[in-house]
């Protein structure tokens, strides 16, 4: 009795030992986390500062940009002072630049331009491309819940289910024509009425045979079945017993 205490005292002790490594383990995992974390933080820091940086000179460019714009605006109304000095003092007349000539116009460009352009070929596979990834993106979206509630009613309800008339839209192709000839195969009231006339039609002595096959007969009564049937004909042709048939 004194061993099974033991023996859990143990079992314990190993499975402390166990969760105790398993807690290091743990921490070791925590403090390395919490080392990346603070070196991704320090990067984002320097990014942050140097986009800061690269924004405010962004902006000095552009204000001094608009500061030549207008200062190049105003230069030509401040020409009017100089218009007084021009019956004293005459100054020299600058030469205007020649204008340039106008450049021909490059082949090589167009032709570049013009193998640049997709064939009509291209722009279906693009166009096809597109499309594909568009229902992709479609199907990779998540289902809001209201969307599944609506598509768990539905296929729930009785208008999910098949309707029993789909058959009548089946081509032929699909199994239609097999269909067609096994409705014109089942029996009708119609069909039944119209098959009663032709087999009174068909005389008596068929009749009689049909009746005949029907009731079971026995062994010994198989010789003398072709008997009966020359009977049968001879008696639906009217004609009388002859020495032969006895």
């Amino acid at each position: 009795m004194k061993g099974k205490p033991n023996e859990k005292v143990e079992k314990l002790l190993r499975e402390i030992h166990v969760l105790l490594k398993r807690v290091d383990h743990l921490e070791e995992t925590q403090r390395r986390a919490a080392s990346f974390i603070k070196r991704l933080r320090i990067r984002l820091a320097k990014r942050e500062k140097k986009i800061s940086e690269l924004s405010s000179r962004i902006k000095q460019l552009e204000y001094d940009d608009t500061k030549k714009s207008a200062e190049s605006a105003k230069s030509p109304t401040n020409a009017s002072p100089t218009s007084s000095f021009r019956g004293s003092v005459e100054l020299p007349k600058q030469k205007a630049p020649p204008a340039p000539e106008p450049k021909a116009p490059e082949p090589k460009a167009s032709k570049s331009a013009e193998e640049d352009k997709p064939t009509p070929g291209q722009e279906a596979v693009a166009l096809r491309g597109l499309d594909i990834m568009k229902r992709n993106q479609i199907l990779e979206q998540i289902i809001k819940p209201h969307e599944a509630d609506v598509l768990a009613k539905f296929f729930e309800s009785n208008a999910s289910q098949p309707n029993p008339t789909h058959t009548d839209y089946v081509p032929s192709t699909w199994g239609g024509e097999m269909l067609s000839k096994r409705r014109q195969q089942q029996p009708t009231p119609k069909r039944a009425a119209q098959a009663a006339p032709k087999e009174e039609k068909a005389g008596p002595h068929k009749a009689m045979k049909s009746l005949m096959e029907r009731i079971p007969t026995r062994k010994s009564d198989a010789v003398e079945a072709p008997i009966i049937d020359r009977k049968i004909g001879i008696i639906s042709h009217g004609e009388g017993p002859t020495k032969g048939s006895k």
